[in-house]
């Protein structure tokens, strides 16, 4: 199979299978699944300097194809008994590797060495460098024959980022992109790869018009990492804990549960996910990994009401005949909780309605129902017993859909034969809707606005019927949300014991499991082995369970649940992240610092405040930084005891500081701004800041100083007075007349009648003051003491900072 491709229908040594112009790309996979290479076959003209290098091969009449290997030792692939590869994508870029195997070049170092042309850098992308073919240094000579059709693509620290692949006839269709980048580009665009001027174009292209197609390879590690966990083994919890960072501050609990038997442990495996994250998240709070404001979003369900149009939830609560099915009369109460988790009810088929068993299936809803609802109570206690986080059980509803739903596919005969035989039959009725909107309601519910309240409860419709004996009352898993909390009746928790039975109950059970931690891990997990250093384009994810961070966010989905369909159906918003990641030096994105060069802050500072692109003012943009700045040290050194010093420069970004400054001071810290200089266009605006700093109690420490110095007459100090006057060095110098100077000359006592003088300046002209002081001063060690100005009369300040040289006139 060459160089390691899976096998195909058509050639099993060159791995070629068959392809169209509506699909012309290709995967290639090792016997064990790892991918090795791609191909992408183009139909039409293809530049015959290429060609006649080897870098298509012809598989008929204007049909072409190129490929691209990424494994640089394929002696195994073909092995399904061999070891797997350590990288997940692949530690080489060879084109043609079964024919002229070229190899590219995987950093920007060895491109320049190998004469590539540095190019344009487009955000997501990276730095785009081509090889001319006809050219023996890295210049170009602009002739489309000459250019190889694999360009490669860099990102910040030198990295391979991405390759696309250039086709100089156009593969797009009329109605289908044929999966090629959407337009065909015209020479200018296309020179745009190469620069940012108009001048540069290709010659020899009759077609006139290019198509790329672009592979990334990079995994984006700066956006997200991955620590794999197992929420039915408690040591792998605790691991994961310990790996994951503390900077996250939106948590997805997605605990699934569509599932039935018993646990080792003693509770069902529906409440086990539950019991996984509520020890994950009693971890992280324990580490102070957890910070204040944080939103955590617990995966509820509509049957966690807990009544709904299949009645009674809990074993045992309710009485045989209809009237249990669906009345409230004899609800459930404290001692059931226990009992809704250790019960295994799942397969019960009991006919009558003591455990709520009306039908075969109803055994497993039930079950998931029980977990589900004693996991939100559980939950709405944690954010009882922690105000400082906004803590959700939210429901995604009921997707109709069977195919990504583990819930429908789990309860069996007949809900799951009904949706697959009419899928949008529940839909119509009220009582599902799509997967994306499911999904949507966890999206809003950790990056918009904060529409509950803390231990809230949403879940489908607005609950406005208060008679709960009609199933449509109590159920519909679509539509507006409301917060169940408001139904006290139906949750018989207005006195919040519930919540509490269900902490004490789940807490007795982390308790037990930490205690026999020994006897139920077993798949003990190492999290170095999945955070750590990795060699190739991207780091290995496992398909089943992840725990996700991405700008602070973590996605937790369990594993035995095996739903992948909410971290798919999200992927959206993951990718519309990372394809704005920028690869280029200009535009740097959090969580990897960069620092951002003064021209390129400048430039920044333009785009925002353009009314065509940001339309900030400068005191909006300095008003955001600061408080974010001021917010996350608040968030790392919560303790206000210790003194904080803020240095402020004379650009926009002492502005930020000064009112990062002025948060933290009214946030009860004690502070101390260091403001040397205020100059330039924002003068004013820095004074108004300083103003409102000095109100909050900042400690302003600038630039302004005192120097003291002693004369042996007033006609002296005057004439030193004058010149540093006159000469800008000095806003004011006060003489003080009749002091009396003691002090030790030449072993004798002396006492001398002298006068001071007190000289306002700033610092940075003291060398220039103490020159001009020795100058004219009668005595050979003249007396110079330089004392720094804390703080004083704000607008006297602001005057020695004008009235001096180097001031802000």
């Amino acid at each position: 199979m060459g160089f390691g491709f899976s096998k195909s229908s058509d050639d099993q040594l060159r791995g070629t299978p068959k392809a169209s112009s509506s699909s012309p790309t290709k995967l290639y996979f090792s016997a064990n699944g790892q991918l090795t290479g791609i191909s992408v076959d183009i139909y039409g003209d293809v530049e015959s300097t290429p060609f006649k290098m080897g870098y298509f091969d012809e598989l008929g009449d204007q049909h072409y194809r190129i490929t691209v290997g990424f494994r640089s030792d394929t002696s195994q692939v073909c092995n399904p008994n061999a070891a797997l590869f350590d990288d997940a994508v692949g530690d080489d870029l060879i084109v043609q590797p079964h024919g002229i195997a070229i190899h590219l070049p995987l950093t920007e170092d060895a491109a320049i060495a190998a004469n590539y042309h540095k190019g344009s850098c487009f955000d997501g992308m990276g730095y785009h460098y081509f090889l001319d073919l006809k050219t023996t240094d890295n210049s170009m000579s602009w002739e489309s024959d000459a250019l190889s059709p694999v360009v490669v693509m860099y990102n910040v620290r030198g990295e391979i980022n991405a390759i696309f692949i250039a086709s100089s006839d156009v593969q797009q269709g009329m109605f289908s992109t044929n999966e090629w980048e959407p337009v065909p580009l015209p020479e200018f665009a296309m020179c745009g790869n190469f620069c940012d001027r108009d001048t540069c174009t290709f010659k020899g292209n009759s077609n006139g018009m290019w198509s790329t197609m672009h592979w990334y390879l990079k995994d984006h590690e700066e956006w997200f990492q991955h620590v794999v966990l197992d929420l039915a083994d408690y040591s792998s919890v605790i691991k994961a804990a310990q790996a994951l960072p503390s900077d996250i501050d939106r948590f997805c609990f997605n605990a699934g549960g569509a599932y039935g038997g018993m646990h080792e442990l003693g509770v069902t495996n529906t409440f086990i996910p539950t019991l996984g994250h509520a020890i994950l998240l009693d971890q992280l709070l324990e580490m102070d990994k957890v910070p204040k404001g944080s939103r955590i979003a617990y995966v509820s369900s509509e049957t966690a009401r807990p009544v709904w149009s299949f009645a009674g939830l809990l074993p045992g609560f309710g009485r045989c005949g209809v009237l249990s099915n669906f009345c409230l009369s004899s609800m459930w109460g404290e001692a059931n909780v226990e009992d809704a988790i250790t019960r295994d009810v799942s397969g019960c088929g009991d006919p009558c309605c003591i455990r709520g068993h009306c039908l075969p299936f109803r055994g497993r809803l039930q079950q998931y129902a029980n977990g589900k609802l004693v996991g939100s109570l559980y939950f709405g206690q944690i954010a009882k017993d922690n105000p400082e986080l906004n803590v959700i059980s939210i429901s995604p509803g009921a997707i109709a859909d069977p195919e990504k739903s583990s819930f429908v596919n789990a309860v069996g005969f007949p809900v799951k034969n009904l949706m697959r035989l009419v899928p949008g039959l529940f839909e119509m009725i009220g009582v599902a809707h799509t997967m994306d909107a499911g999904v949507q309601r966890y999206v809003e519910l950790l990056t918009g606005e904060e529409k509950f309240l803390t231990g809230s409860m949403p879940m489908s419709g607005e609950l406005l019927c208060k008679c709960l004996c009609f199933p449509g009352c109590a159920w519909g898993g679509k539509g507006k949300l409301g917060d169940n909390r408001s139904m006290s009746a139906l949750l018989r928790d207005s006195d919040g014991k519930l919540k509490k039975k269900a902490y004490e109950v789940t807490q007795k059970w982390m308790k037990n499991w930490s205690e026999n931690a020994g006897i139920y891990s077993s798949v003990p997990i190492t999290p170095s082995a999945s955070a750590g250093a990795h060699k190739g384009f991207s780091k290995e994810v496992a398909p089943e369970e992840k725990a996700m961070n991405s700008r602070g966010m973590l996605f937790a989905i369990p594993r035995l649940a095996r739903i992948s369909a909410p971290l798919l159906v999200l992927s959206p918003l993951f990718t519309s992240a990372s394809s704005s990641l920028a690869e280029c030096e200009s535009q740097p994105r959090p969580p990897s610092p960069h620092v951002l060069k003064a021209a390129q802050a400048a430039e920044l500072d333009v785009e925002l405040m353009s009314p065509s692109s940001g339309a900030y003012t400068l005191a909006q943009l300095m008003e955001l930084a600061g408080l974010s700045v001021a917010s996350a040290y608040s968030k790392c050194y919560p303790d206000k005891d210790e003194p904080v010093v803020v240095f402020c420069g004379p650009g926009n970004n002492g502005g930020d500081g000064l009112v990062a400054a002025r948060h933290l001071a009214l946030w009860g810290y004690g502070v101390t701004a260091v403001v040397p200089k205020v100059s330039g266009p924002n003068a004013s605006y820095f004074k108004l800041l300083i103003s409102q700093c000095a109100n909050a109690n900042v400690s302003i420490h600038g630039d302004k100083i005192v120097v003291y110095v002693t004369a042996p007459t007033e006609e002296v100090a005057s004439t030193i007075s004058a010149r540093l006057v006159d000469g800008e060095l000095a806003a004011c110098v006060n003489i003080i007349p009749g002091i009396k100077s003691v002090y030790k000359w030449k072993g004798e006592v002396e006492k001398d009648g002298e006068v001071m003088m007190m000289v306002k300046s700033r610092e940075h002209l003291f060398k220039d003051i103490e020159r001009i002081v020795k100058d004219l001063h009668p005595y050979d060690c003249p007396e110079l003491i330089v004392v720094s100005v804390k703080d004083g009369s704000r607008e006297y300040l602001d005057w020695i900072d004008e009235s001096v040289m180097g001031g802000d006139k």
